[in-house]
């Protein structure tokens, strides 16, 4: 069947891949070791066999614990990026493994893929080329399509840091790919999924490769009988061990997992944010939060403060470092509410305004001079009847240290973008913000910091777009 599809946000199913595939080994947490690798050669077969491991044992070899890691009490751990560096050097890094890989098809001749001695293995199988062990085109054909999805979620499984130019490892960067390719570059967005024979035309292929393991970052919103397949070809194959995303829930609220998650036999992974600080480093518009607080309290009390939603301008002090990248994907970025790091400002410019009150403007819709504002406030104006860095400018020229925009009721979050010349020259940050928050910011006695990166991001919270819940039948998922 063809399934007309577009890129799964919790394709992140790699991070499970690529964690379990760092071998060669790894302590456990009795204080034991896992023999050779998390795929172990079963005796007499040709194909590596699935060896249960414990993914936190690298807690060991990074010398931390995982509540120290995850900040968290409930007992779940998490490896943040700038820790695979020291797992990396601990030789954790998937020698000898393969993972298997269908998608838009991985662009071979990418620095992070490219062996400049060894011909790419289309329709074969390779032990020398240096990252591809092969690559199927039977369902789609021998590059990656337009969106190049494919080469993406394959440069964070196994790129390596190499003198053709790759500049950042991949999580298991000496691990190899197994790619079947399902998508046609003059049909992008249409994939070529083989449901109606699961096992032989999609899984043997990675089998025959030696993946034990594959990432499928596509799925359906039901398929029975596509679950009722994998379900029959793990029982059969128990070594092989199938990866799906739960799904992507972008505008639709909480959704159950897609399937093939209803399968049995199957590892479901949905999306979570990563570690706080990574936003902090690089700070966007996208989980940018201003902090109201009542001045009478204690700022270490969190009953007297909260969180409020902002969306930082594109100029001022909250200007994107690319404003041309930005702007590419700024709106996929705010209908998503994914990580956009493209749209990335000075992390310095963080909590610009610190516990300052908010002034209301007048007129209201900042548009000319402002009369009678007090030096050293926050400005508070209404969207309408002028572009944003006008407003902005006569906020700034009244002697405000900040300025709020109060989004209109009927309108959508927009990206304020600077259309006047002189918007380059602010220095103070600008943010949008509900009709239904400004109420509280003119409360009396209420005290404004801004832009600050959501307390809320954490591995242990779900990503807005990400599915989850219980499938058909009740089981919990994801």
């Amino acid at each position: 069947m063809v399934r007309t599809l577009g890129c799964s946000s919790t394709c992140c199913c790699w991070l499970w891949c690529c964690t379990s595939l760092l071998g060669p080994t790894v302590s456990t947490r009795d204080g034991g070791t896992a023999s050779t690798s998390p795929f172990a050669r079963a005796a007499g077969a040709g194909v590596p066999r699935a060896v249960s491991t414990d993914i936190h044992a690298s807690y060991a070899i990074l010398g931390v614990s995982a509540s120290s890691s995850s900040g968290s009490s409930s007992g779940a751990s998490w490896l943040g990026a700038a820790q695979l560096p020291m797992l990396h050097a601990s030789g954790l890094r998937g020698t000898g493994q393969v993972v298997g890989l269908g998608d838009t098809g991985v662009s071979t001749s990418s620095c992070s893929f490219a062996d400049l001695k060894v011909q790419v293995p289309f329709d074969d199988l390779s032990t020398s080329h240096r990252k591809i062990a092969a690559y199927f085109t039977l369902h789609g054909d021998s590059q990656d399509g337009p969106s190049g999805h494919g080469t993406h979620i394959a440069g964070i499984i196994a790129s390596e840091a190499t003198e053709l130019g790759v500049r950042g490892n991949g999580v298991a960067p000496a691990a190899r790919l197994a790619v079947v390719d399902l998508e046609l570059t003059s049909k992008p967005g249409v994939y070529n999924v083989p449901d109606d024979d699961i096992g032989s035309s999609y899984f043997d292929f990675f089998r025959n490769a030696g993946a034990a393991t594959v990432c499928s970052p596509w799925s359906y919103p039901t398929h029975a009988s596509l679950e009722w397949q994998i379900d029959k070809y793990v029982w059969e194959h128990p070594d092989f061990l199938p990866v799906f995303p739960s799904g992507n829930t972008i505008g639709q609220g909480s959704q159950p997992p897609h399937a093939p998650c209803g399968a049995k036999n199957v590892l479901c992974i949905g999306a979570s944010f990563n570690e706080r600080e990574t936003y902090v480093e690089q700070p966007s518009f996208v989980h940018a939060v201003l902090r109201a607080e009542d001045s009478s309290c204690a700022s270490s009390d969190s009953n007297c403060s909260q969180e409020i939603r902002i969306v930082p301008a594109f100029f001022g002090t909250t200007a994107p470092l690319d404003l041309e990248e930005c702007q590419a994907m700024g709106k996929i970025c705010l209908s998503t509410q994914s990580a956009c790091p493209e749209c990335a400002f000075d992390a310095s410019m963080l909590e610009g305004v610190s516990k300052t009150r908010v002034v209301e403007a007048s007129p209201r819709d900042g548009c000319t001079a402002l009369v009678a504002f007090p030096r050293g406030a926050v400005c508070l104006v209404y969207r309408g009847n002028c572009v944003f860095d006008i407003k902005a400018k006569m906020c700034a020229d009244a002697g405000s240290v900040g300025v709020i925009v109060v989004n209109s009721a009927a309108t959508a979050e927009t990206l304020m973008v600077g259309k006047d010349s002189g918007s380059a020259a602010l220095r103070i940050p600008v943010v949008l913000v509900s009709k239904e928050d400004a109420v509280l910011l003119l409360a009396s006695r209420r005290l404004v910091s801004f832009p600050l990166v959501s307390t809320g991001l954490s591995p242990a919270a779900r990503a807005p777009y990400s599915a989850f819940g219980a499938v058909a039948g009740g089981r919990a998922r994801a």
